[in-house]
């Protein structure tokens, strides 16, 4: 009964009860409803590490988790030949540690972790090549991460 721009309210039942005819607003109901359109995106995180360091950068682009850290990302369906050959030429050991799900309002990211471990010389020239910072394990707790990357680091630790 209550329709945009055509309301039928000599037929509603509520008509008597009705907030939009009271107050002389009917043109302004009913509120149509905003349709968000959800968007899939798929985050593979390579996590580049030695024995005690792991690599990480600061998102600073205007999207998702802006100014948190995370770890070098792909954002495909599969993690890229070009992402897996830059961990196999530099650091050897390649292995999918962990599964996430991000549901965001407006996005669902599923989320993969790969763990690639190294030397110590490996770990710098990656950092200097990917622009990213070498942090102590341990102080990974200074940093703020994305909650999918929290609890990833609260699961391996």
């Amino acid at each position: 009964m209550c329709l945009p721009k055509k309301p039928l309210c000599e037929k509603c039942v509520f008509e008597i009860n009705c907030y939009a005819k009271k107050e002389k607003k009917i043109e302004f109901f009913p509120i149509k409803k905003r349709v968000i359109k959800i968007k899939k995106r798929f985050f593979n995180y390579i996590v580049f590490e030695d024995k005690n360091r792991v690599l990480i950068k600061k998102r600073t682009q205007k999207d998702v988790w802006k100014n948190l850290y995370e770890f070098y990302l792909t954002e495909d369906q599969t993690v890229s030949s070009k992402s897996l050959s830059l961990g196999k030429n530099h650091m050897g050991y390649f292995s999918l540690k962990s599964k996430d799900t991000a549901k965001l309002s407006h996005q669902i990211i599923k989320i993969n972790f790969y763990r690639l471990k190294g030397g110590e010389y490996n770990l710098e020239k990656i950092g200097k090549d990917l622009n990213m910072v070498i942090v102590k394990k341990s102080n990974l707790k200074n940093y703020a991460f994305p909650k999918v990357i929290d609890n990833y680091l609260k699961s391996e630790s």
